[in-house]
């Protein structure tokens, strides 16, 4: 997450969830897209999203669902620029099974938590590949590419498939 475009502190205990939203200066938001604009939560020495927290660019403001007293701020979360996908490279038999591991990182290289990644295989008669887990099953002999995508990148890893015994 990059700058702070405001922050305040809550102190007063709430009843009920609430819907907060803050106005903010563009100026302050400096060469980063204003989309990217998300409400965060202290949490101890961390910053965590808000369940629904989004900008609306056209009037400035963030918004958020909070629970109680806290700290708040308006950061800026960090864009996927690139996925990796580990092992990059494996040769499996048929019938064995495989966990995929993607990894989301910023254009600092800095690696990026709770991305949503959905999973693909380029040959699912050889490699069938769980869309939400990346967990493999090799199927067939052949090759098959596996890609992760987030946020509209994507990292491949490669798979020959033998056969089995």
């Amino acid at each position: 997450m990059r700058g702070t475009a405001v922050s305040l502190r809550i102190q007063v205990p709430l009843t009920q969830d609430a819907i907060l939203t803050i106005k903010y200066d563009p100026a302050q938001v400096q060469s980063s897209p204003e989309s990217g604009l998300r409400m965060f939560r202290a949490v101890g020495s961390t910053w965590q999203a808000l369940s629904q927290s989004a900008a609306d660019v056209n009037a400035k403001t963030v918004h958020g669902s909070i629970s109680g007293p806290g700290i708040y701020a308006i950061l800026v979360q960090a864009s996927v620029a690139r996925v990796s996908v580990a092992p990059d490279s494996k040769t499996l038999k048929a019938g064995d099974t495989l966990a995929f591991k993607a990894t989301s990182q910023d254009a600092d290289g800095a690696t990026l938590e709770n991305r949503a990644v959905s999973w693909t295989s380029s040959a699912p008669e050889i490699l069938q590949v769980d869309g939400s887990t990346g967990a493999a099953v090799a199927k067939a002999p052949g090759t098959a590419v596996v890609t992760a995508q987030a946020e509209g990148k994507s990292g491949n890893a490669a798979v020959t498939v033998t056969p089995g015994d």
